[in-house]
């Protein structure tokens, strides 16, 4: 893994581009969010970032996927442990990708 300091500045940067990107694809619609690319309706931010995930720049996923493969340990069979929350997955890779889309790409608000 990346040394700590640069793996948390990298992960910061990641964040904030996610958080941005997401943010200039809704709108909040009374108690609903809706897509400006598409017009998907989300009834909370949870849905809406899932949603989020398909329209995504490809190069900010591509940043994604190399920051994951750096800070996650595939133990095989569908394990995966997080070396930024030490949380162990036993997960398919998709729901990885949720973990970080949802834990560790977004700013605290």
């Amino acid at each position: 893994m990346a040394s700590s300091a640069s793996a948390l500045s990298e992960l910061h940067q990641l964040a904030t581009a996610v958080t941005e990107q997401h943010h200039s694809m809704i709108v909040r619609d009374g108690t609903r969010y809706q897509c400006l690319i598409c017009a998907n309706s989300a009834r909370d931010m949870w849905n809406s970032r899932e949603h989020m995930y398909t329209h995504l720049d490809h190069s900010l996923v591509d940043r994604m996927d190399a920051f994951m493969s750096k800070v996650v340990v595939n133990q095989g069979n569908h394990v995966y442990t997080c070396m930024i929350c030490r949380r162990v997955l036993k997960v398919q890779l998709h729901a990885l990708k949720k973990h970080f889309l949802h834990k560790h790409f977004r700013l605290n608000a």
